[in-house]
């Protein structure tokens, strides 16, 4: 849906900002590797977002205003549950639902869409509830060995240990064993491990591929940590490991990307093409 031309009143400036955000729209819809569905949601937003704009012009003037970080965030979330049906199919459903929602309010805003991001942080937490009551047992067993590790400083060698498997908690990609020591651990200065909460994703590499993993727990002291992998695998690393990833530079957070930054280089390249040789 195109937004509606302005009157006869409009200004020369709403009208260029009217085509500028047509032609971003355009750009964004445009990218072959979003999802059908994902577009056409996203394409619901058109006139919404140009009836913000022409309230608040500060939305073109940075790629953090919350109408472009709620689109990040639905592409995002949409693609981070990719291989898992009844989790993506849930998870549509409710943004079309929202999508709905905003798009009918009277008032058109950054407040609208700050709300926006906020009920998707509430489904977020909702499946990470319930992701964690499925690791639960594990989420025990793990809690059970960072406390004995805490009190006698070695790993607790007891059933509970031997339930979660301990030998995955020391996993490293076999490439990482006979490379050189990072250039941060030579100077004494090794990367600080990212600052994660349960509910952040990460980009690991494990066991020779990189993953896209969501962190469900990690105890108080930060010495053991389990992820989730879409579909339901699980990964529990000791901080001895998630450091030594880290500072190989194969530990990095996972953040949505910028839908609107990569569209305006597309824009900008259709109106500035290359001078010809």
């Amino acid at each position: 849906a195109r937004p509606e031309p302005p009157g006869p009143a409009a200004s020369r400036v709403d009208q260029q900002l009217i085509e500028l955000l047509t032609r971003l729209f355009d750009a964004i819809l445009a990218d072959r590797s979003l999802p059908q569905d994902v577009q056409l949601l996203l394409s619901r937003l058109n006139a919404s977002t140009v009836r913000v704009a022409l309230r608040d012009p500060s939305m073109l003037d940075s790629y953090s205003h919350p109408v472009w970080e709620f689109m990040d965030r639905l592409v995002f979330d949409a693609s981070r549950h990719a291989g898992e049906a009844e989790a993506r199919e849930r998870l549509m459903r409710y943004a079309e639902g929202l999508v709905d929602h905003m798009v009918r309010e009277p008032t058109q805003d950054a407040a609208l869409y700050r709300w926006g991001i906020g009920r998707l942080d509430a489904f977020a937490e909702h499946l990470l509830l319930q992701h964690c009551r499925e690791a639960q047992g594990q989420i025990d067993n793990l809690r059970t060995l960072a406390m004995s590790r805490g009190s006698s400083g070695v790993p607790d060698t007891g059933s509970s240990a031997q339930a979660l498997d301990v030998a995955t908690l020391d996993t490293v990609p076999a490439e990482l064993i006979d490379l050189p020591a990072p250039s941060g651990h030579a100077t004494g200065q090794p990367r600080p491990l990212p600052q994660l909460q349960p509910g952040e994703w990460l980009h690991l590499f494990l066991q020779g591929r990189w993953r896209e993993l969501l962190l469900l727990w990690t105890d108080g002291r930060g010495e053991a940590w389990l992820f989730r992998q879409p579909g339901g695998r699980t990964w529990a690393l000791r901080r001895a490991a998630l450091e030594r990833l880290n500072d190989a530079g194969l530990a990095e957070p996972l953040d949505p990307p910028s839908l609107v930054q990569h569209a305006a280089q597309q824009v900008l390249r259709q109106v500035s093409p290359p001078p010809q040789r």
